[in-house]
């Protein structure tokens, strides 16, 4: 593949931040870039800011019979459904196996097996490049539809996502 001009790995959604608001300052392009998993790189240059969301973390919350999880968008999925399955919750274990990062899910709307993120999917923190604020997308916000969402609309694609929340239930059946 080909190489950029400029490249940062952001842990948080102050670096974040920083970065957009260099790649403003200086005119750039923006590319954000999860896990690599769905990538083509040209041979050529890209002479803007590419952007590697890594920002980790895991809250978990217990609310009676389900589980609040909440994950950085830099986690990686499938070990994202591995944790959440050790702890014996329910909801997204047909999604293993789907390579990506946490912050790709809800724009796709990852899905396997009759199973689709949105079933779970609580809220998605996105940082708006244009205000460089923070924004909560309830589920419904997200207008998820198959393999779509809001984050792939005219609207929403500017919007770079930092955390996902999921609600796990502790009970379920294979």
């Amino acid at each position: 593949g080909g190489t950029a001009r400029f490249f940062c790995s952001v842990s948080t959604a102050h670096d974040l931040t920083e970065a957009v608001s260099f790649a403003i300052s200086k005119k750039l392009p923006i590319v954000v870039l999860g896990g690599g998993s769905n990538v083509l790189i040209t041979g050529t240059e890209f002479s803007g800011l590419l952007i590697k969301i890594d920002i980790k973390g895991l809250e978990w919350k217990e609310e009676g019979e389900t589980t609040e999880l909440i994950a950085g968008a830099g986690e990686n999925w499938d070990a994202l459904v591995g944790v959440a399955v050790k702890r014996g919750l329910w909801g997204i274990e047909n999604l293993s196996g789907i390579p990506g990062t946490v912050g790709a899910a809800p724009i796709q709307n990852i899905g396997a097996f009759g199973t689709e993120v949105k079933e779970t999917l609580l809220w998605v923190e996105a940082f708006d490049p244009g205000t460089k604020e923070l924004k909560r997308l309830s589920n419904e916000d997200c207008r998820f539809g198959y393999r779509d969402s809001f984050f792939k609309s005219f609207e929403g694609r500017s919007l770079i996502v930092t955390r996902v929340a999921f609600r796990l239930s502790k009970h379920g059946k294979p």
